[in-house]
């Protein structure tokens, strides 16, 4: 990794900071610290963000007057090789957020969950902002072993549809049936879930 972020060191642009090992939202919290931009967004290390991704968002945000952006993703495999459309129906992966600095601010992740401070974070600021989806293909989201989330349900079946498709005679079938139910009921907004309680009203 070191050998990876050598490669950016010279590029003015950007700040490497080195933190302490900490719960993912900790991390996301302490980086906040050092954004000096009215935006931000996250990207896991494992994740691919293809071309254009934020400024795709960047421009969506402003035609919806949003605070916060969401974008859609493929599930890839260790490779990087496309295996299937996600449907990202409920919570967007964190990688895939665009938001304003002030609001992540104003709203800091739970620092003291060791998994899961993104889901927390969208319940309890759901109605507190504006939301929305931007239900266009913008990033790869990694299926490997050993990452933080490997225990989850949501990855275990993730992890169970990249080994299927890797199969070379169902490739293309998980590829064609995934994209069918992806493109079918994509929408603007995010769906909420019963079992998180009453959904509150957007302020």
């Amino acid at each position: 990794m070191d050998v990876d972020l050598e490669k950016f060191a010279s590029d003015s642009r950007l700040e490497l900071i080195r933190l302490p090992l900490s719960p993912p939202g900790a991390i996301r919290n302490q980086a906040l610290q050092h954004v000096r931009l009215p935006w931000v967004a996250y990207c896991d290390g494992d994740d691919i963000w293809y071309p254009g991704k934020t400024q795709v968002q960047r421009s969506y945000a402003d035609e919806t007057n949003s605070d916060f952006v969401g974008a859609d993703h493929y599930l890839v495999d260790e490779r990087g090789s496309v295996r299937a459309f996600a449907l990202a129906r409920n919570i967007p992966m964190p990688s895939s957020w665009l938001v304003r600095t002030e609001v992540m601010r104003s709203h800091p992740f739970n620092a003291s969950l060791p998994q899961g401070s993104d889901g927390e974070w969208w319940i309890r600021t759901t109605g507190k902002i504006r939301k929305r989806r931007c239900a266009k293909l913008l990033l790869g989201y990694r299926v490997r072993a050993g990452s933080v989330s490997s225990s989850t349900p949501s990855k275990r079946r993730k992890a169970k549809i990249v080994k299927v498709a890797g199969v070379p005679i169902l490739r293309e079938f998980i590829l064609s049936a995934t994209w069918v139910i992806w493109f079918t009921t994509r929408k603007t907004d995010y769906m909420w879930l019963n079992s998180w309680g009453v959904k509150p009203t957007e302020s």
